[in-house]
């Protein structure tokens, strides 16, 4: 079913059940993480998250994300597109990059995220599903 047809979508609105979030990159590749290892997570109004797992930290850059940044908290992601439609209104929720980093990278990301609204690029970040 992919590219989908949105930024992202919600899972199961009435259960708790643990659910893989399918994370998908403009070039069609996809990684998936356990929505219930979620161990922390920020989000700024500039409309960056940022959601610590066990084996990476998921970096979302875009815009009309704080409804995105409450699903995350409340582990009911279904999935997150990277640029799912390039002619999207302004309006709604819309996702220019997603960026994986090494987890010993957290407090470093979080730190800059709170004093600048947003991360710089880095040499060590992995871009898509590398």
């Amino acid at each position: 079913k992919r590219p989908h047809a949105q930024a992202f979508d919600a899972a199961r609105p009435f259960s708790q059940e643990g659910l893989m979030i399918e994370v998908c990159f403009r070039d069609g590749g996809c990684r998936f993480f356990d929505s219930t290892a979620c161990m922390d997570a920020a989000y700024e109004k500039g409309d960056t998250i940022l959601a610590l797992y066990s084996t990476a930290i998921l970096q979302i850059d875009g815009r009309n994300l704080g409804d995105l940044a409450s699903l995350i908290k409340e582990r009911r992601v279904e999935y997150v597109q990277e640029q799912h439609d390039d002619y999207a209104p302004d309006e709604t929720p819309y996702i220019d990059a997603i960026t994986l980093h090494h987890p010993d990278l957290w407090e470093e990301l979080t730190e800059e995220l709170t004093q600048n609204g947003r991360i710089a690029p880095r040499a060590r970040e992995r871009r898509g599903h590398a």
